[in-house]
């Protein structure tokens, strides 16, 4: 399935790594192997998430809590201050993280919304 044309939210976070692949290459060489490699593992651990609460329903409510903690991290200020990144690339960084986090708190109000809905119908 191609995720990125269907779901804004799997198109933003792979978006999201692309940047901060882009942002990494240019840090300094000690803040590239820490911070960096942090951003990375978050980014792809944000990207990898998305298919499966896309595909799995039983479990969406708590990897979508997980994807929402994900996009919280906030690496990015961090390497805004310990590394001189651009003015736009931070904006972009912290744009992307920001619509993702919104989009994963959406979503998790939605199920929950879904799941009273469905229990004012059983009782």
């Amino acid at each position: 399935m191609n995720y990125q044309n269907k779901f804004p939210i799997y198109r933003d976070a792979t978006r999201l790594v692309v940047e901060i692949e882009s942002a990494v290459k240019d840090f300094p060489r000690y803040q590239k192997y820490t911070l960096g490699s942090e951003m990375h593992t978050l980014a792809y651990d944000l990207l990898t998430v998305m298919p499966y609460i896309i595909n799995n329903k039983n479990d969406r409510k708590q990897l979508i809590k997980k994807a929402h903690q994900f996009s919280e991290v906030l690496t990015i200020q961090i390497a805004k201050q310990i590394v001189n990144l651009s003015f736009k690339v931070f904006e972009t960084l912290v744009s992307l993280t920001i619509n993702l986090s919104k989009q994963c708190k959406a979503w998790q109000n939605k199920l929950q919304h879904q799941r009273q809905h469905e229990s004012n119908y059983v009782e």
